[in-house]
């Protein structure tokens, strides 16, 4: 499967007037070739999966090596692989969490949605953003 990605310019009833990203000529697409039409709604940061992600994997890794690691029987609370194994996975949990939130907040994806053509029928709306103009598209109303 091809991906055209790029600025809809045009809708004609039977096509789209695209204008590909690093290129400054337009094709025409005729809607018999689109399979499916997606809308950049732009970055989005991920901090909820990065929280999701460190808090998992930093509880798992304490939980390892808490049962990994013989208990120090010097009178400290700790007296089973069991206990030391919660401690640490509760310890590296909230670590891995706080890091997971961070990098989750400073990874950003392009945030895609599909759109309906409806057998082609589409209506552009242009917006001007601070970077530049955006072109919108969206099923028309019959």
């Amino acid at each position: 499967m091809k991906y055209l990605i790029g600025t809809l310019q045009r809708s004609r009833g039977d096509s789209l007037v695209i204008r590909p990203d690093n290129s400054d000529t337009s094709i025409v697409l005729p809607m018999t070739h689109v399979q499916r039409i997606q809308v950049s709604r732009g970055l989005r940061a991920h901090p909820g999966t990065g929280l999701g992600r460190g808090l998992l994997t930093g509880s798992a890794a304490g939980a390892v090596l808490g049962f990994a690691i013989t208990p120090d029987k010097n009178g400290f609370i700790i007296d089973t692989r069991g206990e030391q194994a919660l401690v640490l996975g509760v310890y590296f949990g909230v670590i891995g969490g706080v890091v997971g939130l961070i990098g989750g907040a400073i990874w950003k994806t392009e945030d895609w949605k599909t759109i309906s053509h409806d057998a082609g029928r589409l209506r552009i709306a242009a917006t001007s953003t601070r970077s530049g103009a955006t072109c919108l598209c969206r099923p028309s109303a019959r």
